[in-house]
């Protein structure tokens, strides 16, 4: 039961190549949602029971966090190649997001040694989003507000997980927001 949540985020892992795959071979959006759905449910319940078999730990929330931009780089990649119009209406968003997460990437590698594994409440909401947004886009065939919105949030959780890298001093996992980390950042000096 402790190796529950790694498996989840194993799937996870799994289902990345998959959805490029489907959306390579233009399988018909259901299944596409279908693949999102459990990923997404895989995402959810792995922290739940991470934390009530007392198993959450550094190296499993790390590979969370990783798995799931691992993830998206694949479905985004599905989308694009299945519904060019994504590309097309939202590059300069698309564009802004990825640059912030690997310009956080590369500075918390510097700052840290390692990537950041915040869980912030925003990246909760961005993680929401992103779902709802992929799902809008793989069941009406083109992006609409719910694709918007999570393009917005996702700028909005870059920008603050880059000030929480730059207030905290050295590394630390499941910091909720800012406030946290600039409260952590006060109790260690």
């Amino acid at each position: 039961m402790a190796r529950l949540p790694t498996l989840l985020v194993a799937l996870r892992a799994a289902l990345g190549p998959l959805i490029l795959v489907a959306g390579l071979r233009h399988w018909p959006g259901f299944w596409l949602v279908a693949i999102l759905v459990v990923a997404f449910l895989s995402d959810v319940f792995d922290g739940i029971i991470a934390r009530r078999l007392g198993v959450a730990t550094e190296r499993l929330r790390l590979a969370d966090s990783v798995v799931d931009i691992w993830f998206y780089l694949f479905v985004a990649g599905a989308c694009l190649l299945a519904y060019p119009d994504v590309w097309r209406q939202h590059r300069v968003g698309i564009l802004l997001v990825a640059s912030l997460e690997a310009s956080r990437w590369v500075f918390d590698l510097i700052k840290f040694g390692k990537v950041a594994s915040y869980h912030m409440w925003s990246a909760k909401l961005w993680g929401i989003t992103l779902f709802l947004g992929f799902c809008e886009v793989f069941v009406r065939g083109g992006p609409g507000v719910l694709f918007t919105t999570a393009i917005a949030i996702g700028v909005v959780n870059e920008i603050e997980g880059f000030l929480a890298s730059l207030i905290l001093p050295r590394w630390r996992h499941d910091v909720p927001s800012v406030w946290h980390a600039w409260t952590l950042r006060k109790m260690e000096a």
